[in-house]
């Protein structure tokens, strides 16, 4: 795959090897299982170097020893498993009883004492399970057009991410959401193919193109985060005020606060209070003051929203407040807050029908669009 532009080198650079044609390397966490098995609707073929296994529309997998039994056969693995055709699926049935259904191939190997599933899949059948995952398939099509081209980008910029395992991206948050076909929808497909190979560039180069459910009304400088930051995610874009943020609050006992913060090694000692002792600009928590019976410590914001739970406290643009022996969180928006909000992303495209492109020209001021090409 190459890019029309003088990113060329740099793109083959990037994806190392020059192994990158349009294909990804997927890890499928949800699978790391000591047995699966893998189903097609007509008979197919797996592939083990000196091995033969008859062909069948049902592959058992299990480790034993330092290998791999498919089907009452031991290997040593890899073993690739293909389609029928490129128009099947395979079926992946886990041990407790799900099945996930997905496009491409799957290969399967021996670690440790579990099976390590990655699917092989070209990037465009890649978004269609990443998209109803990162976005709701009920949001308008220019907002939905919008992710497929960040999530797009994203993915290409990050293709070196699982590099040590020999893949390039996994199924799970630490990457992007993917779901494989189960989670497919007509909307979201629809977003993908219409913006087929369309990404994000800054000087001739893959941008970064982060997004978050909700920053807040302003988008997040992303060296708080990373300790460096291109100057399209260096923050302060403000999005429309009617735009409708998440709104939340969290409240928790000193008792439990305190007990989770000594777990993560914040502080030694119970907690008496907490207070905000550093804000960015526009409002977003940089440290926190730990009040203990013992003395005063600070603590980055990051670092306290681990302990206490990213899903409790959804962003660091909040307050807070003791309320007898409770601490009271309030806050407004979800996610890191960096690049493209998908709560105001919405908004521009349902209330004031921006395109797609000028949405993401908004969150990522600098950029430019640019197409890859197999």
């Amino acid at each position: 795959m190459k890019l029309r532009s003088a990113a060329v080198f740099f793109l083959i650079f990037l994806l190392s090897a020059g192994a990158f044609c349009g294909d990804l390397r997927i890890v499928l966490n949800s699978a790391s299982l000591t047995s699966v098995t893998v189903r097609a609707n007509d008979e197919f073929a797996v592939f083990v170097p000196g091995v033969f296994i008859p062909l069948t529309d049902t592959y058992r997998f299990t480790v034993k020893g330092g290998g791999i039994i498919v089907n009452g056969t031991e290997c040593s693995g890899p073993v690739t498993v293909q389609p029928p055709t490129k128009e099947d699926f395979l079926r992946l049935d886990l041990s407790k009883g799900q099945e996930h259904i997905y496009r491409g191939a799957l290969e399967v190997s021996k670690n440790g004492n579990l099976l390590r599933v990655v699917n092989v899949v070209n990037i465009e059948e890649y978004l269609l399970g990443v998209l109803p995952c990162e976005m709701s398939t009920g949001y308008p099509v220019e907002a939905l057009k919008a992710q497929a081209v960040a999530a797009r980008t994203w993915s290409v910029a990050n293709m070196n991410r699982h590099g040590k395992e020999g893949c390039n991206l996994c199924d799970g948050t630490h990457c992007q959401a993917y779901k494989g076909v189960n989670i497919e929808s007509p909307d979201t497909s629809l977003a993908v193919w219409s913006t087929t190979g369309k990404v994000l560039l800054h000087g001739g180069k893959i941008a970064s193109a982060m997004y978050c459910a909700d920053c807040g009304g302003e988008s997040q400088d992303y060296r708080l985060i990373s300790q460096t930051a291109p100057e399209y995610l260096k923050g302060g874009v403000e999005e429309p005020a009617e735009v409708p943020h998440i709104l939340w609050s969290h409240r928790v006992a000193l008792s439990e606060a305190s007990a989770k913060l000594i777990a993560a090694k914040l502080i030694d000692t119970p907690l008496t209070d907490v207070s905000l002792a550093e804000k960015t600009k526009g409002g977003r928590v940089n440290a926190l003051s730990l009040i203990t019976e013992t003395g005063i410590t600070l603590v980055r914001c990051d670092r306290f929203r681990t302990a206490l739970g990213t899903y409790n406290l959804k962003t660091n643009l909040f307050t807070v407040a003791l309320e007898g022996d409770d601490l009271v969180f309030t806050g407004k928006g979800s996610g890191h807050g960096a690049g493209m909000g998908q709560i105001g992303c919405k908004y521009l495209a349902g209330k004031m029908g921006m395109s797609h492109d000028k949405i993401l020209l908004f969150y990522y001021p600098g950029v430019t669009l640019g197409q890859l090409e197999p």
